[in-house]
């Protein structure tokens, strides 16, 4: 049986049971038998946990699918003593040096050293039903290299927590080079070709009037199938700073080289942006690049689903969904919409979209 509603099953138990003795003075011993048949089958149903229930640290961990010597994790909300609120964290399964280890982590894969979770609870399921992907702003000049394919991996300071592979959304910011799709010769093809190409020559309000401008719009998507992390490993007692290595999930340490030709970076670039600190290396895959550049409003947080053609969100799923109660009124937004109006600094959470009029 797939449907359930949870009730109070103790009273509706005693007032079969009353039932029974009741009838057992005024009808037939069928009827009564009948009752308490009923209020056995009340008994002895099995008591149903709601999904959004906390549970105590001390009485049970979260689940985590999978054996007990892979990696793997469940995101869950946790409550931490001292708190007033809740947040959503990882609790992973770890295999170190051929030991298995519990721990809890950020949801930006940072290792929680604090021991003050006491509960946590399930992400409730309507979260669930939304198809995560990532928005993840890149600079024009690096957004022509992902075009042209030759730059193959994005290093960045932190990753989502999604299972791969998932989706990226390619936003080109509005710093300079001005980009547009243009006519290119192209010596192997021997033709012209339409490539994403720098525009030069002119201010922007004459490229505006010329081109469409890829700045500011969302230009493209890409499968994100690998992500490796790089860290900083020095030797115990020597003076030398610590090297950039990819660390590897059974905590073995390469040589980064390929990896960051695939950036387009030189290990000093890394070092500059990551300041002493680790970084992960975003694996570019599946590239589309759009005819038409999306705006920014196209996409949302919570799976905007606009009524008719409005700006009114029916989304019935998304936990922010008022229902007016009435079809002569419509439904209202708890966090009063959720379309991005600003790009993230770095990157943030969105909901897939379709790629119709992808490349």
């Amino acid at each position: 049986m797939s449907k359930q509603r949870l009730i109070n099953a103790i009273p509706v138990e005693e007032e079969m049971r009353e039932f029974a003795r009741r009838v057992g003075y005024e009808a037939t011993n069928e009827c009564e038998s009948t009752a308490e048949y009923c209020a056995d089958m009340v008994s002895e149903a099995p008591t149903v946990e709601p999904s959004n229930r906390w549970v105590r640290t001390a009485d049970r961990m979260p689940d985590i699918p999978g054996d007990e010597k892979s990696w793997a994790h469940v995101s869950v909300i946790a409550a931490k003593r001292g708190s007033k609120k809740s947040s959503p964290m990882i609790y992973e399964r770890a295999v170190i040096r051929g030991k298995t280890v519990y721990r809890w982590k950020y949801v930006w894969d940072r290792i929680y050293d604090d021991n003050d979770i006491f509960a946590w609870m399930p992400y409730p399921e309507r979260r669930k039903k939304m198809n995560k992907a990532v928005l993840i702003s890149i600079r024009p000049g690096w957004c022509c290299q992902i075009a042209a394919g030759k730059k193959t991996v994005e290093i960045r300071k932190n990753v989502p927590s999604l299972d791969f592979p998932f989706r990226c959304y390619i936003y080109c910011t509005q710093a300079t080079p001005l980009l547009a799709w243009q006519e290119r010769w192209s010596p192997d093809k021997k033709a012209f070709r339409k490539e994403v190409w720098p525009v030069h020559g002119c201010g922007r309000e004459r490229a505006e009037n010329l081109f469409e401008l890829l700045n500011g719009k969302v230009i493209g998507t890409f499968v994100c199938d690998k992500i490796d992390r790089l860290a900083h490993v020095g030797t115990m007692g020597s003076n030398e700073p610590a090297k950039l290595y990819i660390e590897t999930p059974d905590l073995q340490y390469e040589y980064p080289d390929e990896l960051l030709r695939a950036a387009c970076l030189s290990e000093a670039d890394v070092e500059g942006y990551l300041k002493g600190g680790d970084g992960f290396g975003w694996h570019i895959s599946d590239l589309k690049i759009y005819d038409q550049p999306k705006s920014l409003s196209g996409f949302s947080r919570h799976d905007f689903r606009g009524m008719n053609g409005t700006d009114v969100c029916g989304n019935e799923s998304c936990e922010h969904y008022q229902p007016s109660g009435s079809y002569m009124l419509q439904p209202t937004c708890a966090i009063n919409g959720c379309c991005l109006s600003k790009p993230p600094q770095s990157w943030c959470y969105v909901a897939e979209a379709e790629e119709d009029d992808a490349l």
